[in-house]
């Protein structure tokens, strides 16, 4: 259903997880699917998937844009990750934006700048 006019678009970023043997990777293209479809954006850093042999193109058909990390970190408004962000991830980061950790899927989010919780419910 697309956005009514009080729900607000936002744009959803996957990055590569780059801690060591870390498999995962924080939206997978069933749930891309259901983002695009309520009207959201997704973005989607090129490879984020092949450790979890999701490759680029599930995501593009379930309607992500696969595009460079940098693309994704500068545009998103929401950062899905599995783990904490390392350092150059969290310089990177502009004020504003928000970190969605595993841990905070069901109705919390994170602001990157502050590191405080905000409650989505």
């Amino acid at each position: 259903m697309p956005p009514t006019t009080e729900q607000r678009v936002l744009t959803v970023g996957v990055v590569r997880e780059t801690a060591p043997r870390e498999r995962r990777v924080a939206l997978d293209p069933e749930v891309t699917t259901r983002l695009v479809a309520s009207g959201h954006l997704v973005l989607v850093e090129q490879g984020a998937g092949e450790a979890a042999s999701l490759p680029d193109a599930a995501y593009r058909i379930a309607g992500a844009s696969v595009v460079s990390r940098a693309d994704v970190v500068a545009t998103c408004d929401v950062l899905a990750v599995v783990r904490p962000p390392d350092a150059a991830l969290v310089a990177s980061l502009r004020a504003g934006q928000l970190l969605n950790l595993p841990a905070a899927l069901e109705a919390y989010l994170y602001d990157a700048q502050t590191g405080q919780q905000i409650n989505l419910r």
